[in-house]
């Protein structure tokens, strides 16, 4: 994107060396005018790779570095584009998925000044992911239901299971038919035959090499 940017600017530079050989005398403040909008062109919504700035188990910060002008803001399209891959490989490395949260501006910095105005400046967006693990629509289908019942099952009950408990429940087809059907007494009936069974068949053991 900043090789595009120069370039239009030196096709701008060019026009105004034009304008001086015709008329030097007419068209100085009109050449001096166009030299400030190539500064523009250049500095305007330039992004850098982002980079990991703070980060946990639960969260990761990125930091994008960015050139910008007194007129343009760098896309949010083109910050998200560099600061994404980066929040993705924190997340995954935790076995979770990123979730866009929040972006802001770090305060200016590196002000190039021309004729006593600020022309371009640099300047780090900082965006701020969530990272969560990544839900199973199936299993949270059963927790709405179990909810629609009593939402003590889900907070006392399903909530507190073991990850292949709540799988068997899942995928037990007369517990969901009783979800979809039954009462709590049956839904219940239902969660503790399950339950029983998984709690009674032996964990498997692994053979001696």
């Amino acid at each position: 994107m900043a090789n595009h940017a120069i370039l239009a600017a030196a096709r701008v530079f060019g026009l105004a060396r034009r304008e001086v050989s015709d008329d030097r005398g007419t068209t100085t403040m009109r050449a001096l005018a166009l030299f400030g909008c190539c500064l523009l062109m250049v500095g305007c919504a330039t992004v850098q790779p982002g980079t990991l700035s703070d980060f946990s188990e639960m969260k990761a910060e990125v930091s994008v570095p960015i050139w910008r002008d007194i007129l343009f803001q760098a896309p949010y399209r083109k910050i998200l584009e560099s600061s994404n891959p980066v929040a993705e490989g924190h997340c995954a490395s935790v076995g979770r998925k990123p979730v866009f949260v929040s972006m802001r501006g770090a305060d200016l910095r590196g002000a190039v000044v021309l004729g006593g105005v600020g022309v371009t400046n640099k300047s780090d967006a900082i965006v701020l992911y969530r990272c969560e693990k990544e839900r199973d629509e199936e299993e949270e289908a059963v927790r709405i239901a179990l909810a629609a019942f009593s939402p003590d099952l889900v907070v006392h009950v399903w909530d507190k299971l073991s990850e292949a408990e709540r799988r068997r429940l899942k995928d037990d087809e007369p517990f969901r038919r009783a979800l979809d059907e039954g009462s709590l007494r049956i839904v219940s009936a239902e969660m503790d035959r399950v339950l029983g069974d998984v709690r009674q068949t032996p964990a498997p053991t692994s053979s001696p090499a």
